[in-house]
């Protein structure tokens, strides 16, 4: 299985690839990033335009998987079947010993978070973790993943 990367610049791409999708069945994920060109705010509200009319056009549901955008969720919820956001902040912040806390409900904001030198961060990325998918869960209902410790 795959998710197909929509790199789309132009409405001649984006209605290439509404025509590819549309008949074809068996692509059932789909890939974008915002963090990135797509992530300018000139460029992030045509895009989600963009995304939206594919999701409605294509005749049947999609899971995006998307990387940045965060802020563009509320809209996409409603236009995709199912989203999986890829987010490396909560890692980043707690490898540079940062505390996440809800500073309004759904908001984030992050606070330094002093260790000892030979301490883990093991389970402050579990509070982060916790924090952040709390905030993404009430207004969105819906779950985040945690972050599951290789090797």
């Amino acid at each position: 299985p795959a998710a197909l990367h929509l790199n789309a610049r132009t409405d001649r791409d984006w209605n290439r690839w509404r025509d590819y999708l549309a008949a074809r069945a068996e692509v059932t994920h789909v890939a974008f990033e915002f963090a990135t060109g797509a992530g300018f705010a000139v460029r992030m509200a045509w895009h989600l335009e963009k995304l939206v009319g594919l999701a409605a056009t294509v005749g049947r549901p999609l899971h995006l998987i998307m990387r940045g955008g965060t802020k563009l969720l509320p809209v996409l919820t409603r236009a995709f079947a199912d989203i999986t956001l890829l987010d490396t902040s909560v890692f980043m912040k707690t490898a540079s010993r940062q505390r996440a806390f809800l500073s309004a409900p759904g908001v984030v904001s992050w606070r330094s978070s002093r260790t000892k030198k030979t301490e883990t961060v093991d389970s402050l990325l579990t509070e982060n973790w916790q924090v952040v998918a709390a905030a993404f869960a009430g207004p969105l209902k819906q779950r985040l993943l945690p972050l599951q410790a290789c090797g």
